[in-house]
């Protein structure tokens, strides 16, 4: 089943407030990705076993793990929008894979650090009780203590994200 979870976004982002953004995320991986319970295995954009997760203050890339892995996720602080556009769209195919939570929760806390500067959609095919297994997931995380708060102002309603 084709799964495609689409975005807007500005052009470029804070350094600072990306820089917590990727912290956050990648704590959040470290259970989800990494931990005890995981829910899937990350790679990097290629999606082999010798790639590692891009995540640091200019980017965040990752894959599934070979073979659950589809089309690589990438967001990077700083983006040029295709011309024509003041804004810059882009999606990632996850083919429900596992690692459709890693992008779901990586994509719920830039909304939460951004706001209204990204917009978050996703095709009819994905089921509300997904967004809310990576929105638990996100706010149960044990690394998040530093940044606890903010997820309760996000309103999943599938197929957008919202404030």
């Amino acid at each position: 089943m084709g799964i495609t979870i689409h975005w807007q976004r500005q052009e470029q982002y804070d350094a600072e407030t990306f820089a917590d953004a990727r912290f956050e995320f990648q704590g959040i991986t470290n259970d989800i990705a990494r931990g005890k319970d995981r829910l899937f295995s990350m790679a990097g954009p290629d999606g082999s076993p010798d790639s590692d997760p891009i995540l640091n203050d200019e980017q965040i890339v990752f894959n599934g793990l070979a073979p659950q892995s589809c089309e690589p996720f990438i967001f990077n602080r700083t983006q040029q929008p295709r011309p024509g556009r003041d804004y810059v769209s882009s999606f990632c195919k996850t083919g429900n894979l596992p690692y459709t939570i890693g992008v779901q929760c990586a994509l719920l806390v830039l909304k939460k650090y951004f706001g209204n500067q990204i917009t978050i959609y996703s095709d009819s095919t994905i089921s509300q009780e997904s967004w809310e297994k990576a929105l638990s997931a996100c706010r149960s995380s044990t690394d998040n203590t530093r940044f606890e708060g903010g997820y309760e102002k996000l309103k999943l309603s599938n197929p957008e994200i919202t404030e």
